[in-house]
């Protein structure tokens, strides 16, 4: 093999790796965001339970379980 086709393979490896280091970091930012998002929820619905009474409590955390 000549230098100057290792180095090509080489650089073709390097942006194989580049390729799936960009798909790894999109992937990891949407479940940061699908993470963040559920926290949210899940801190909306904390509120909501810490406000209400305890009929409504009972009501609003069967709801969520049947989800």
């Amino acid at each position: 093999m000549e230098m100057s086709d290792f180095i090509t393979e080489f650089l073709a490896v390097l942006d194989v790796g580049r390729s799936l280091a960009h798909v790894r970091s999109e992937y990891g930012r949407e479940l940061l965001d699908s993470v963040n998002g559920a926290n949210l929820v899940g801190s909306i619905w904390a509120e909501d339970l810490r406000r209400g009474t305890g009929e409504e409590r009972s009501a609003y955390l069967l709801s969520m379980s049947l989800l």
